[in-house]
């Protein structure tokens, strides 16, 4: 377990760079530059849509979240808050998510063989 000083808690942003909702695992992955993270993995607050969710993973630049249950498609605003040891020093961010179904098309005909 490592022990971080107040000041190395205090960060001024929380910059998301890429967040994936993988329905396959129903897990939100949200990648970025969080800073030196002075907390345990849990205590990250992650939201989509309003509701919250629980955090299973977090390191520097990386956060894992279990996604709720039979999540519809739409957009979605991911809430993404790094307490800090007072109020003062937490630090938030939002990101903007499209959750789209993936439909697998009917096969197209065959193509020609390939030269030998």
């Amino acid at each position: 377990m490592s022990v971080f000083s107040a000041q190395a808690l205090a960060q001024d942003t929380v910059d998301i760079h890429t967040v994936f909702a993988d329905r396959a695992s129903d897990t939100l992955f949200i990648d970025g530059d969080f800073g030196i993270l002075g907390f345990t993995p849990g205590t990250p607050v992650v939201r989509l849509g309003g509701v919250d969710l629980v955090v299973t993973s977090a390191s520097e630049t990386h956060i894992e979240a279990t996604l709720p249950a039979a999540l519809a498609d739409g957009e979605y605003t991911v809430y993404l808050e790094l307490p800090g040891l007072s109020e003062a020093e937490s630090t938030s961010a939002e990101y903007s998510l499209t959750v789209l179904s993936l439909v697998t098309g009917p096969a197209g005909p065959a193509g020609a063989d390939g030269a030998d």
